[in-house]
């Protein structure tokens, strides 16, 4: 099952964290973490630490015209990643920063 969610980086400037993000270099990041054969992400949940790879649970980034980041996660049996804790890592935030970020879930895919 995947599950495709969108965050709407447009608010990312004036947006409740003022990010200032150069999205022309970020558009070139968002190409490299494609390429990745791993992305190795320290989580906490619920007072348990875990090392994930994110990178087969990523089906796509991309960043439109518009400036609104597109983020295709897969689901997975076992441990998934959370859309805010994949913002976390691509604008190097605290998981608690990243989920001020609005993000709009467009659908799930089967």
């Amino acid at each position: 099952r995947t599950r495709a969610t969108s965050a709407l980086s447009s608010g990312l400037k004036s947006g409740p964290l003022g990010l200032d993000i150069d999205f022309k270099r970020f558009d070139g990041l968002l190409r490299d973490i494609l390429k990745r054969d791993s992305i190795l992400l320290h989580l906490e949940r619920k007072k348990k630490a875990l090392d994930l790879d994110i990178r087969p649970l990523i089906g796509g980034v991309s960043l439109s015209p518009d400036l609104t980041l597109r983020l295709t996660l897969r689901s997975a049996d076992g441990a998934g990643v959370r859309p805010y804790e994949v913002l976390a890592f691509l604008f190097n935030l605290s998981p608690e920063d990243a989920s001020l970020i609005p993000i709009l879930k467009t659908k799930a895919l089967s």
